[in-house]
């Protein structure tokens, strides 16, 4: 009886070790069984939750936007040029994002202080021999029709390989700190014709860069050089429009538009390079998963990438667009949730890294989620409906 017994539970015991195994070796079938619903609900809700509706609630609105931007030179639809700040510009600025640093243009910190006041330019005295500011670099600007800061070293050449949200940036506060500066050195040398001329050229150069933060960055900066000139009640109006305008004008090359919509988004000129450099960036996060589900879609969209190439300056980011293998948000092989983690982490040093807890789940990669289009299909739509931003927020809140 006891051996009998013994044979039962060892019989048990193996089999229940072979069913393990095999939902082991099929855990991400029965994940896709089991998220198939969940997965197919996600994507309807993520396709319901289209803003072409709010785009043509607000449509009146957002072309007088345009109108009144279109007639300020700083926002012209085109990036690409001849002469590239480049090579010049990398080897100056500090940087934010992957690889940070200030760059030879870090200034003092008794300077910097100085320029955060909203009386800066009334008050502010700075001692331009003590601390051997130089200005000279800024009149090299003229030189310049774009700024292509994403091609050309420190941090990118033909062999920069980022996970797209660690890419480093221009450490764009830091050149506002210098356009006040400049400012400052015409008010205190009487030649404020001049001191403005360098400072539009540098928001010039900074709108070329071609994304949002650039967009506010430029606008801002035409705000400084109003408060300098006592044109700011002038520019107040441009100033606002800008700001809901180059937050909105992303839903314009939104995959879930309908076509019409999508064609009468392309009548919008102001901000367009912007406007396909935010959204490449967008685009490629999930392509790989996403697209199959929206070919004509992502078709229209690299059509409108291709032919503004000679519009918009090249990039980085058009360049992985254009590299169909181009992994978006996550390396091969990588897992994810650990990517995700890292990228939570980042700048809390390497000791957060180490002592950081594990995730529960093992390892889940992109060519997993690609080999499993069920799984696949559920985590990439779920991650996207969740925390979409609110487009037109500004124009529901315009007065």
């Amino acid at each position: 009886m006891k051996k009998k017994l013994f044979r039962i539970f060892i019989g048990l015991f193996l089999f229940s070790g072979l069913i393990l195994v095999a939902m082991w070796f099929l855990r991400f079938q029965i994940a896709g069984w089991i998220l198939e619903e969940p997965g197919r609900q996600a994507m309807m809700t993520y396709i319901a939750r289209s803003p072409e509706p709010e785009f043509e609630k607000h449509f009146v609105a957002f072309s007088d936007d345009e109108k009144l931007l279109s007639k300020n030179s700083l926002y012209s639809a085109n990036s690409h040029g001849k002469a590239d700040a480049g090579p010049f510009l990398n080897a100056q600025v500090g940087w934010s994002g992957a690889e940070e640093s200030y760059g030879k243009l870090a200034l003092p910190i008794e300077v910097t202080d100085l320029l955060k006041t909203s009386d800066w330019y009334s008050k502010a005295k700075i001692d331009w021999e003590q601390t051997k500011i130089d200005i000279d670099w800024m009149k090299k600007l003229h030189e310049f029709d774009h700024w292509s800061y994403d091609l050309h070293p420190p941090h990118f050449g033909p062999d920069a390989d980022y996970v797209l949200v660690m890419s480093p940036l221009p450490n764009y506060s830091q050149l506002t700190q210098w356009a006040k500066i400049r400012l400052l050195k015409g008010r205190d040398d009487h030649d404020m014709k001049n001191a403005v001329r360098d400072v539009e050229q540098l928001a010039r150069l900074i709108m070329s860069t071609d994304n949002l933060v650039a967009a506010m960055t430029a606008t801002a900066i035409q705000g400084i050089v109003g408060i300098a000139t006592g044109t700011t009640a002038a520019f107040a109006p441009a100033r606002e429009a800008a700001k809901r305008y180059f937050f909105a004008q992303q839903v314009l090359t939104d995959i879930r538009l309908s076509n019409t919509a999508f064609e009468k988004g392309m009548k919008f000129q102001v901000g367009l390079c912007t406007r396909i450099g935010e959204s490449i960036l967008t685009h490629l996060m999930a392509r790989r998963i996403v697209q199959p589900h929206f070919p004509a879609e992502f078709a229209r969209f690299d059509k409108l990438v291709r032919d503004t190439e000679s519009t918009c300056r090249p990039s980085y980011l058009r360049r992985a667009w254009a590299d169909p293998n181009f992994q978006g948000m996550f390396k091969p092989g990588k897992d994810i949730f650990a990517e995700v983690s890292r990228m939570s982490l980042k700048g809390e040093g390497e000791e957060a890294h180490e002592s950081a807890p594990e995730l529960p789940f093992k390892v889940m990669t992109i060519e997993h989620l690609e080999a499993h289009p069920k799984v696949g299909s559920a985590v990439i739509f779920i991650v996207l409906g969740i925390a979409e931003p609110n487009w037109f927020r500004r124009y529901e809140e315009k007065p």
